[in-house]
């Protein structure tokens, strides 16, 4: 599909296609959960836009904080990645609902109570600092997603040589990115564009009415090949489709950075 129309939704990525089979059901089940709590514990700054000697801000464009992040490099990384999966969570892991003792009406989202109790129970009283920083953790999804690099190269024939990886999180309160492409269009100056986007949801506790679903938009003949997809008009024959992606926890979406547009 992703070859057909340029786009692919994988649910349950990481438990499923990842770890099932070599750390079991129960284990592999966590995985997601682990790797958020990895990412509850990387500061993040308010995301900019531009180049780098051009940078600018402004929310009504971008609302997102962010970070980049290295890829995991050295020998073994699915195998470590295999063991920290196998760990599972802690004891001292809390339930996956918000403590009913935190104060409301603070503007505190559900999501933020839940990755500080995460991030709590991630970080050992006894650890050096920097064995806090979640690399560990976050590194059960990192790895994958090389590795999964490598398996696309593979298959399309891409020979990429680099990859960018990013945290972002959403705070809320209509924060989002307008509608944009991920590779700069025309690009001139000799450099490989980037070809290929993955999105990748560590959202634990989403319900359809927190909102914040990705919205992908479709030439009129890819869009009638992918799944959900709908026209934006129904009185205009031939228009653009759209197709709304909400951001659950596990859920991985590949698309054609160069050409699809969303937000």
């Amino acid at each position: 599909r992703l070859n057909r129309c340029g786009f692919l939704v994988v649910d349950h990525f990481l438990e499923e296609r990842c770890y099932s089979k070599s750390c079991g059901s129960s284990c592999a089940a966590e995985s997601p959960l682990i790797a958020h709590a990895g990412a509850a514990q990387i500061p993040l700054r308010a995301a900019k836009l531009g180049h780098t000697d051009k940078l600018w801000s402004s929310s009504a464009v971008r609302g997102d904080e962010m970070t980049w992040l290295s890829p995991p490099e050295g020998r073994g990384l699915a195998d470590r990645a295999e063991h920290r999966v196998k760990k599972g969570l802690r004891s001292q892991t809390p339930s996956m609902q918000p403590d009913p003792q935190q104060p409301s009406g603070t503007g505190t989202s559900e999501f933020d109570l839940l990755s500080a109790q995460l991030r709590t129970a991630y970080a050992p009283a006894s650890a050096p600092e920097d064995e806090m920083d979640g690399s560990k953790e976050l590194d059960v999804l990192l790895t994958r997603l090389s590795l999964l690099r490598e398996e696309l190269n593979d298959v399309f024939g891409f020979r990429s040589t680099r990859t960018s990886m990013m945290l972002a999180r959403y705070p809320g309160g209509g924060a989002r990115y307008a509608r944009h492409r991920d590779a700069i269009p025309n690009r001139d100056d000799g450099k490989e564009n980037r070809r290929l986007t993955l999105v990748y949801y560590l959202n634990p506790s989403w319900v359809p009415e927190h909102e914040g679903c990705l919205r992908a938009y479709f030439p009129a003949e890819v869009g009638a090949l992918v799944p959900g997809a709908a026209p934006v008009s129904r009185e205009a024959e031939g228009g653009e489709w759209a197709l709304n992606v909400e951001p659950r926890l596990d859920r991985l979406v590949v698309f054609a950075s160069e050409w699809l547009e969303h937000e």
